[in-house]
């Protein structure tokens, strides 16, 4: 693809310097030798102005396909303001079924809440950001989401819902918790 791009960006630009150069000087350089009578064969200024509006749309359709062709090599992902606002809405989403939530397994999370934050964050790019566990302390967890122009930091407090009896530290399955969470434009502290 970088050759493909590169031919086209070379011919997008002789195409587009064709098309600004005197038209009418052109045809006397290279064609105006192949007639008897030049004088009589020397297309009209239309003819010239024609020429001149279809080297420039061609040579601009060069260079989009070659933009294009430059582009389609480029993977692009969520931007900042799009992971802040992915983070916001997993969080508010954490919080809409009332907070209430079973303890994560232990497992890829080490038993973190990460798992129901990232799958809220999944998106349509294949690099969808993730939240990463950076601290915990009592009953809350921070997690970084990478975003490109600085991290974004998701702090939630997991507290068991009142009125359920105290479980075997086995039984942390059978625990339902409250989840509340802040979102922090800055790295975690």
């Amino acid at each position: 693809m970088i050759g493909l791009g590169g031919f086209l960006a070379l011919l997008a630009l002789v195409l587009l310097l064709m098309g600004l150069s005197d038209q009418r000087r052109m045809w006397w350089r290279f064609q105006a030798r192949r007639f008897r009578d030049p004088a009589a064969n020397e297309p009209s200024d239309s003819a010239y102005r024609g020429q001149r509006i279809l080297l420039l749309c061609v040579g601009a359709a060069t260079a989009g396909a070659s933009v294009y062709a430059f582009s389609s090599m480029i993977e692009f992902g969520p931007d900042h303001d799009d992971v802040l606002e992915r983070v916001r809405s997993a969080a508010d989403e954490l919080e809409n079924n009332n907070g209430q939530y079973k303890f994560p397994g232990a497992g890829e999370n080490d038993g973190s809440w990460a798992e129901y934050i990232n799958s809220d964050l999944r998106g349509p790019e294949a690099d969808d950001p993730i939240a990463v566990l950076v601290s915990r302390s009592g009953d809350v967890e921070r997690y970084r989401v990478a975003a490109p122009d600085g991290d974004v930091c998701i702090a939630m407090t997991a507290r068991p819902r009142a009125g359920q009896p105290e479980p075997l530290s086995e039984d942390l399955d059978a625990r339902v918790y409250i989840l509340k969470t802040q979102v922090a434009d800055r790295a975690c502290e």
